[in-house]
C-alpha cells in the first residue's frame, strides 16, 4: 500500500488545487442528471463552540462551503446545556441548549443563509434520545424555525433536565377536513316556511348553529347554494334562510361542510425524555419520532447518528421508528464522521457479552467486533447481509447516509519551550473527506430533505468517487436509487453504473476505483410488529455479490466516467445496491479475499503520550493519512419488484 505524504506538503498541494477540485467535483456529479433536478454535496452534521466545537458557524460554513465545496450543511449539535457563547467566551453558569438553539444558534443561521443563498443551511439538533444514543434531528420551513427544534430539545433530550417551562402547554394539532352527508329524497329532504328552509338528511349531520354548508343536487334549485346554519332542530335536520320564499317540497342532492379534526390534542408542555425500562414497554424515542410526524411530517427528519458505536440500537428499534415515523425516521449514518479520531469514527467502546459498555479486560471479542468500523463505515452497512440488508429485505425505504461530525481538526502537544512535540487528530472539516450526494429539485432546504428522504442517494469518502449514475432499465421504463422497477417475472431487465472521480481529492490525491460490488438481496415483506423477529432479525442470508467489476469489465469514456453493465432476469422481488473501494482484496489488514473491508483494528493501537514522556499512552494511531489511503463509496438500492417472493 502506497505510504501517504506528510501533513505539510499534503496541506500545500490541497490549498493550490481545492478551487479546482470543487468546480470537477460540481460538474461531474451534476452532468448525470439535470433534467429534472441536481446534485448536491452535503453534511448533516457539525458542531460549533457552543457545545464540543472549537470553530464558531462562520468559520465551520466558511470550510463547508467556501473552502471544501460543500452545497448544504447542518447545524447539529448535542442537546443538554452550551458552556459557551458563539464566540467560545464562557457562560457564567451553563445555559439549556433550547434557550441557545433559539437565540444564539438560529440567528446565525438566518445570517448564514444571506452569507451563501446559493447553499442551504439547516438548523438541526443531534438528539440525545432516551434508551438509545443520537439522532440527527431537524425541520424546515420558516413557520418551524427556531421554535420547532428548540421545543423538541426541551421535551424530548435525555440531557436537558430543565423544568422552567412546565406551565406553558402545548398547542392543540388540527387540520381542516370536507364531510359530506346526503340529503333524504323528496318530498322529505327539503321544505320551507316564510324563507326558513328546513333540510333533513339520511345520516347525523353534526352541525352546529353557525356553521357554513354547501347545499347541492337538490331538485329544486333555490335550496342549493352555500349558506349560514341558522337552527338544528334535531340530529338529522337544520335549517338556514333560503335566497327566496315560495319553494316547492324536494329532496336528494348532499350537504357538504368543512371540520377541524383535532390531530395532537392541546396539553402540558411535558418532559418526555425518561430512559424508560424495558419492563415498562414506554420507549421515549418512538414517542419523539411519532411527535415529528404528526406536527411536522415531510418538514422534518430524524436520521440516527452511529447507529453502532455503543451498541444502544437494534434493528428492531430502526423496525419501530420508521413505522410510528415513516416521513421522518427514514435513515442512519453509514459512515460516521470523525475519520482520523483515536478510534475510527469514534468506535472505541468496548462492548461485554450481555451488551452494556465495559472495559478492555471485560469485552466479548465477537460484540465489540460489531461496534467497531469497517473500512470507516459503520458495521450495519459494512456487513453484508447485515442490519441495513435486512430492513431492504423487508421493502423499507431506509437510506444511508455520511457526516463528517466536525467538532474540532486537532490538537497540538507541547514541550516546557512551547514547541509542538505531537499531534492528536479527531476529524475532518465539513466536505473535506466524508460526503452525501443527494439529487435534488433545487438546492433549497425543503428541496434537499425531498431529495433525501427520496433515496435518490450515495456516499463517499476522500471524493473516491464524485458522480454515479446507476439504474435498472427495460424499454422505456427506467428507475434509479430510492425508486421501484416494476417488472414481470422472467422479464430481463438492465442495470448500468456509471462512476466518475475527480483528478485530484481534497488530500491532492488521485482517488482510483479498484472494484465495485452489486450487491442483490430478496424482498421478502414486512416483518409484522407482532412477530418475534420484528425486535430480533438482524441478517437477510439471501444477500450476496452478484457481480464485482474492475477496470477489466468496465468501459471509460473520454469524459472519465466508467461504465459497467449486466443483464438480470426479474424472477421474485429483490434490490440492488452498490459499494466501491481504491483497496485490492486481499489488502493486508484492509479486505478480505472477497475484497470485503475488515474491521479498522490498525486504529486502536496506543502510542505513548507526547505530553508526559510517555509515562500514560495514548491512543492516538489513526490519522489523516491512514483514512486518506482507505476510501469507499456506497449507493442507496433499487428495488425490482414482480409481485413475487423468492422461496
Amino acid at each position: 500500500m502506497r505510504r501517504p505524504r506528510t501533513q505539510m506538503a499534503r496541506r500545500s498541494a490541497v490549498l493550490a488545487v481545492v478551487l479546482a477540485v470543487v468546480l470537477l467535483a460540481t460538474a461531474a456529479a451534476a452532468s448525470a442528471r439535470t433534467a429534472s433536478g441536481i446534485w448536491l454535496a452535503g453534511d448533516m452534521e457539525t458542531h460549533t463552540n457552543l457545545t464540543d466545537g472549537n470553530l464558531s458557524q462562520v468559520e465551520v460554513d466558511h470550510q463547508g462551503f467556501g473552502v471544501y465545496g460543500l452545497n448544504y450543511l447542518a447545524n447539529s449539535e448535542p442537546g443538554g446545556t452550551s458552556a459557551a457563547d458563539p464566540t467560545a467566551v464562557p457562560f457564567v453558569l451553563p445555559v439549556w441548549r433550547w434557550v441557545t438553539l433559539a437565540n444564539y444558534s438560529f440567528p446565525i443561521i438566518a445570517d448564514q443563509r444571506e452569507e451563501f443563498p446559493q447553499q442551504s443551511v439547516f438548523q438541526g439538533l443531534l438528539w440525545n434520545a432516551p434508551n438509545h444514543e443520537q439522532v440527527n434531528v431537524g425541520m424546515v420551513g420558516g413557520g418551524n424555525e427556531p421554535s420547532g427544534v428548540s421545543n423538541f430539545e426541551y421535551r424530548f433530550d435525555t440531557k436537558d433536565t430543565d423544568l422552567s417551562r412546565a406551565n406553558e402547554g402545548t398547542k392543540a394539532v388540527t387540520h381542516v377536513d370536507t364531510i359530506t352527508t346526503i340529503i333524504a329524497d323528496a318530498p322529505a329532504g327539503a321544505a320551507e316556511a316564510g324563507t326558513t328552509a328546513t333540510i333533513t338528511t339520511t345520516t347525523d349531520h353534526n352541525l352546529t348553529v353557525g356553521n357554513s354548508v354547501t347545499i347541492a343536487g337538490v331538485a329544486v334549485d333555490g335550496y342549493n347554494g352555500t349558506f349560514t346554519v341558522t337552527g338544528v332542530p334535531t340530529a338529522t335536520t337544520f335549517t338556514y334562510t333560503a335566497a327566496s320564499a315560495g319553494l316547492a317540497a324536494s329532496g336528494g342532492g348532499t350537504m357538504a361542510t368543512k371540520i377541524t379534526v383535532t390531530d395532537v390534542p392541546a396539553g402540558p408542555f411535558s418532559k418526555l425524555n425518561a430512559n424508560a425500562a424495558a419492563s415498562a414497554g414506554v420507549d421515549n424515542t418512538i414517542t419523539g419520532v411519532q411527535y415529528l410526524e404528526d406536527l411536522f411530517g415531510t418538514q422534518a427528519y430524524a436520521i440516527v447518528a452511529h447507529p453502532s458505536m455503543n451498541n444502544l440500537w437494534h434493528v428492531g428499534d430502526f423496525r419501530q421508528m420508521n413505522d410510528a415515523a415513516p416521513d421522518v425516521a427514514f435513515g442512519m449514518q453509514a459512515i460516521p464522521g470523525r475519520q482520523s479520531d483515536y478510534a475510527r469514527g469514534g468506535y472505541g467502546s468496548y462492548i461485554n457479552a450481555d451488551g452494556t459498555v465495559g472495559t478492555a479486560a471485560t469485552a466479548d471479542a465477537a460484540m465489540t467486533a460489531k461496534a467497531r468500523t469497517y473500512g470507516g463505515a459503520d458495521y450495519m452497512t459494512a456487513q453484508v447481509g447485515g442490519v441495513w440488508d435486512s430492513l431492504l429485505g423487508e421493502g423499507r425505504h431506509f437510506w444511508i447516509f455520511n457526516d463528517s461530525e466536525f467538532y474540532k481538526y486537532s490538537k497540538s502537544f507541547k514541550d516546557a519551550a512551547g514547541n509542538t512535540i505531537g499531534i492528536q487528530y479527531f476529524g475532518f472539516y465539513p466536505g473535506q473527506y466524508n460526503k452525501t450526494w443527494t439529487f435534488a429539485a433545487n438546492n433549497t432546504p425543503s428541496a434537499v430533505l425531498g431529495g433525501m428522504r427520496s433515496g435518490d442517494s450515495f456516499v463517499t469518502t476522500g471524493d473516491l468517487v464524485d458522480g454515479l449514475k446507476y439504474t435498472i432499465t427495460s424499454g422505456n421504463k427506467t428507475a434509479t436509487m430510492g425508486q421501484d422497477f416494476q417488472a414481470r417475472p422472467g422479464q430481463a431487465v438492465t442495470i448500468t453504473i456509471s462512476i466518475h472521480s475527480p483528478k485530484q481529492n481534497q488530500n491532492g490525491d488521485k482517488p482510483n476505483v479498484n472494484h465495485v460490488d452489486l450487491i442483490v438481496g430478496n424482498v421478502t415483506g414486512a416483518i409484522p410488529a407482532s412477530s418475534p423477529d420484528y425486535a430480533t432479525k438482524a441478517t437477510n442470508q439471501s444477500t450476496r455479490v452478484l457481480k464485482t467489476f474492475t477496470s477489466r469489465n468496465w468501459k471509460t469514456g473520454k469524459d472519465g466516467w466508467k461504465t459497467m453493465t449486466v443483464s438480470v432476469r426479474a424472477s421474485n422481488n429483490m434490490y440492488f445496491r452498490l459499494r466501491g473501494t481504491n483497496l485490492a482484496a486481499n489488502t493486508p489488514d484492509q479486505t478480505d479475499a472477497q475484497g470485503n473491508p475488515l474491521v479498522d483494528t490498525l486504529t486502536y493501537a496506543p502510542i505513548p503520550n507526547p505530553v508526559d514522556g510517555g509515562a500514560t499512552m495514548t491512543p492516538a494511531v489513526n490519522s489523516p493519512d491512514l483514512a486518506w489511503a482507505d476510501l469507499w463509496f456506497y449507493s442507496n438500492p433499487i428495488f425490482l419488484t414482480t409481485g413475487t417472493t423468492a422461496r
